[in-house]
């Protein structure tokens, strides 16, 4: 015996209930947010949202565009941003959680959240050890676009 339409749906939707539940609890995002990004991602809602691909997932490209629209524009930030968030999962593309966990990170309202994303931008060669070159590179990078006063790190 199969399962009824109405099965399914419920099924989806319980799905649905759990993923937006892991989101918020990791994310910190108010539930009622998560579930609006869910139901546009999988709508494929513009404006970033019609670039993710059946059976829900984002490309890479897709990925790298929508955190440009964010304002990650310079090109070493922006690539170390889309590794960090691409870390521990697929190589060419991102599931809706990984999208709202780097998402999350970008959107830290405070230092203590967002400390372990910012050392793994700035760890440009990903080897868990920050050199003075990533360090000056990087912070380099968030200065020329306006992101950073670098007097007081220069005065060390």
């Amino acid at each position: 015996m199969g399962l009824s339409d109405g099965d399914e749906s419920d099924d989806d939707n319980h799905r649905d209930d759990g993923l937006v539940s892991d989101v918020t609890e990791n994310t910190h995002f108010p539930r009622e947010l998560v579930a609006k990004l869910l139901a546009m991602w999988k709508g494929r809602q513009p404006p970033h949202f019609h670039r993710v691909v059946a059976p829900g997932v984002l490309p890479v490209d897709g990925l790298r565009a929508i955190v440009r629209d964010l304002g990650v524009s310079d090109p070493l930030v922006h690539a170390s941003v889309c590794r960090v968030i691409l870390e521990g999962g697929a190589a060419d593309h991102v599931d809706f959680q990984r999208f709202m966990r780097g998402y999350g990170w970008l959107q830290s309202p405070t230092l203590r959240r967002a400390l372990p994303f910012v050392f793994r931008v700035f760890d440009l060669d990903g080897d868990g050890v920050l050199s003075r070159e990533e360090f000056e590179r990087v912070l380099s990078a968030v200065v020329a676009i306006g992101g950073a006063d670098a007097t007081p790190v220069h005065k060390l």
